[in-house]
C-alpha cells in the first residue's frame, strides 16, 4: 500500500514506475522496475543477522539475474545493523559497484540506524576511494530523494 502511494507521488514528479513483485516474505519485499532496471528491497520489519544476510543474498541473486543497474534498499524499519553485518554487507556490495555490475546503490535509513552505522566500511581505502564511492553509494533518509539520486544520471530516457 505504501509503495503504491510512493509510486503515485513520484509519478507526479515525472517518474512513471511499474514495479513487479519478485519475492515477498514476512521480513522483506523485493520488487523490480524492469524498464529502468531498479531493484527495490524493502525491509518490512527489523531483521536479525541471518535474515539480514539472507535478504541481501536474495537481492544480489535477483539483481544479477535481472541485470539490475540501480538498487534502492528501503531500510527504514531496521533499527541498527551489527558491525559484523555491516562489514559483511560492504564486502558483498563493494565488488558489485566496482565492477560496474551495479551502477548505484541507495540505502534509505532511519536516523537511529544511520547514527549506529560505520559508513567507512563502504570503502576499502577511505582516503583513496571516498569520492569515487560517493558517486555510486548514497545513504538517504527518504524514498523520494533516493529515487531522484538513483536516476539523476540514468542514460535511460524513460527515467524522467
Amino acid at each position: 500500500m505504501f509503495i503504491s502511494y510512493l509510486i503515485g507521488a513520484i509519478s507526479k514528479m515525472g517518474f512513471n514506475f511499474k514495479f513487479e513483485k519478485l519475492l515477498e516474505n514476512e521480513f522483506l519485499l523485493i520488487s523490480l522496475e524492469p524498464e529502468l532496471t531498479i531493484l527495490q528491497l524493502t525491509w518490512k520489519q527489523h531483521p536479525n543477522s541471518e535474515q539480514f544476510k539472507n535478504g541481501y543474498r536474495l537481492g544480489i541473486e535477483l539483481m544479477l539475474k535481472h541485470g539490475v543497474k540501480y538498487w534502492l534498499s528501503d531500510s527504514i524499519k531496521i533499527n541498527y545493523v551489527e558491525a559484523a553485518d555491516q562489514l559483511w554487507f560492504s564486502m558483498k556490495l563493494r565488488p558489485l559497484l566496482k565492477s560496474g555490475k551495479l551502477h548505484k546503490f541507495a540505502n534509505v535509513m532511519n536516523l537511529n540506524n544511520y547514527l549506529m552505522t560505520d559508513t567507512t566500511l563502504v570503502y576499502e581505502n577511505p582516503e583513496q576511494e571516498r569520492e569515487e564511492a560517493k558517486a555510486n553509494f548514497h545513504i538517504l533518509f527518504d524514498l523520494e530523494s533516493a529515487y531522484l539520486w538513483l536516476l539523476e544520471d540514468n542514460d535511460n530516457p524513460k527515467s524522467i
